[in-house]
C-alpha cells in the first residue's frame, strides 16, 4: 500500500450486497466502485434522454447539422479528388515529357558515343589485322630464314661429316698400315722393341707437350728415355715383350739408375706383360733415387701421369728422406692405394661420360622428332 494515498471511512447498511462487497478485494472494491458510478452517470443521461424532449429536439438539429457539415465535406472530398486527378494528369504528362526529352537527350549521346566507340572499334580492327598481317610475314620471313639457316648448318655439318669421316678414313688406312706392319715385326723381337719404343715416344709427347723427350736408346746405359721439364729429369726404360720383364732387366735398370748422376728418377714400362716380382707401381729406391714399375702400361697410359706426380711430390718436399726405411714403407703402402682411387675415379668419369652420351642421343632423337613434325629433313 503507497502511504500517501489518502483514506475515507463510510458505512454501508447491512444487506447482502453490502457483505457482498464487504467481502471483495480492495482492487475488486476500487473497480466495482468505479462501474458503480459508471454506470450511475449513464443511467442519469439516459434519464434526461427519456424525460427531456427539448433535449431529443436539441439533438436531432445537432444531428441535422452534422450532416449538412458531412455533405459539404464530401463534397469538398470529391472536388479534391477531381483536382487531384487532374493535378496527377497534368504530372504524368508533364513526367513524360521530361522522361521523353530525357530519352532523347540521352540517345542522341549515346548514340554519338556509340559512332565512336564503333569508329575506333573498326580501327582497332584494322590495326590488329594489320599487326596480323606483319606477324605472318614476320612469321614467314623468319621461318623461311631459319630454315635457310638450318639448311646452310646442315650442308655444314654434312660436310663436317664427310671431312671427319674422310679423316678417319685417313686415319684407319695409316693403322691399317701400322697393323699390317706390326704384324711383320712380332716375328723379330728387336724390331717390335723399336715399334714399342716409338709407341711409348710418341705418348709421352703427347702427355706431357712442355717436357723434352729425349730418345736414349741407341745410348748404353741411358734408358730409352730421359725426360726433363725444368728441374725435373726422369729415367724410362720401355719393355715390349709377351711375357714377364725378366731380373737381369730389372739389374740393368738399376745400372743405370746409379750410374746416371744427372737422373732424379726412374720409370720401368711393360708395354704388354707384368715385371718379375715387381707389383704393378711397385715403388723402390737406388742410390737415394725413386723408381716405379708399371705393368701391362698399353691397358692403363694413365698410369705414367700417376707415376710422374709420385715423383714430382716426393722431389719437390724436402722433409721426404728416402733413405729412411719407415718413410719408405709408407708410401711404398700408400701408392697402391692411390691407385684404387685413381681407377675409382675413372671408372665414375667413363660412368659419367656413357650418361652423358646417351642424354646426348636422347636429345637428338628428340630434335629430330620435332623437325619430322615440323616437315624439315633432319
Amino acid at each position: 500500500m503507497n502511504t500517501d494515498e489518502v483514506l475515507v471511512d463510510f458505512s454501508l447498511p447491512n444487506n447482502p450486497d453490502t457483505l457482498n462487497f464487504i467481502k471483495l478485494s480492495r482492487l475488486d472494491k476500487l473497480k466495482a466502485i468505479a462501474l458503480g458510478m459508471r454506470f450511475l452517470s449513464l443511467g442519469i443521461q439516459q434519464q434526461q434522454l427519456w424525460d427531456n424532449s427539448q433535449w431529443e429536439e436539441r439533438l436531432e438539429q445537432v444531428k441535422t447539422q452534422e450532416q449538412g457539415k458531412l455533405i459539404i465535406l464530401q463534397e469538398k472530398i470529391q472536388l479534391e479528388k477531381l483536382k487531384t486527378q487532374k493535378l496527377i494528369k497534368t504530372q504524368q504528362s508533364e513526367v513524360d515529357a521530361i522522361i521523353e526529352g530525357v530519352r532523347n537527350r540521352t540517345e542522341s549521346k549515346f548514340k554519338g558515343e556509340i559512332t565512336t566507340l564503333n569508329n575506333n572499334m573498326e580501327r582497332m580492327q584494322n590495326k590488329i589485322n594489320l599487326h596480323q598481317t606483319e606477324k605472318a610475314q614476320l612469321y614467314k620471313s623468319l621461318n623461311d630464314d631459319f630454315y635457310c639457316k638450318f639448311l646452310s648448318k646442315e650442308q655444314l655439318w654434312e660436310s663436317k661429316i664427310e671431312r671427319i669421316r674422310n679423316d678417319y678414313e685417313k686415319k684407319l688406312e695409316k693403322e691399317r698400315e701400322i697393323t699390317t706392319a706390326c704384324i711383320l715385326t712380332t716375328k723379330h723381337s728387336t724390331i717390335k722393341g723399336q715399334a714399342g719404343e716409338e709407341f711409348t715416344h710418341h705418348e709421352l709427347n703427347r702427355r706431357f707437350p712442355t717436357a723434352e723427350i729425349e730418345d736414349t736408346h741407341k745410348q748404353t746405359g741411358r734408358g730409352d728415355f730421359i725426360m726433363k721439364e725444368k728441374d725435373f729429369s726422369m729415367l724410362i726404360e720401355t719393355k715390349n715383350y709377351k711375357k714377364n720383364v725378366t731380373k737381369p732387366e730389372i739389374d740393368k735398370f738399376y745400372r743405370d739408375m746409379e750410374t746416371n748422376n744427372d737422373i732424379q728418377c726412374g720409370l720401368f714400362l711393360s708395354l704388354k706383360s707384368g715385371i718379375c716380382s715387381r707389383e704393378d707401381l711397385h715403388l723402390e729406391v737406388i742410390n737415394g733415387k725413386p723408381i716405379i714399375f708399371i705393368h701391362n702400361c698399353l691397358e692403363n697410359m694413365e698410369n705414367i701421369d700417376f707415376a710422374v706426380r709420385i715423383f714430382k711430390l716426393i722431389l719437390n718436399t724436402d722433409s721426404i728422406d728416402l733413405s729412411n726405411k719407415e718413410v719408405y714403407e709408407k708410401i711404398k703402402n700408400t701408392i697402391p692405394m692411390v691407385k684404387r682411387y685413381w681407377n675409382r675415379i675413372r671408372s665414375k668419369i667413363q660412368k659419367f661420360e656413357k650418361d652423358m652420351t646417351q642424354c646426348v642421343i636422347e636429345q637428338e632423337i628428340m630434335i629430330r622428332d620435332i623437325f619430322k613434325l615440323l616437315g624439315f629433313n633432319y
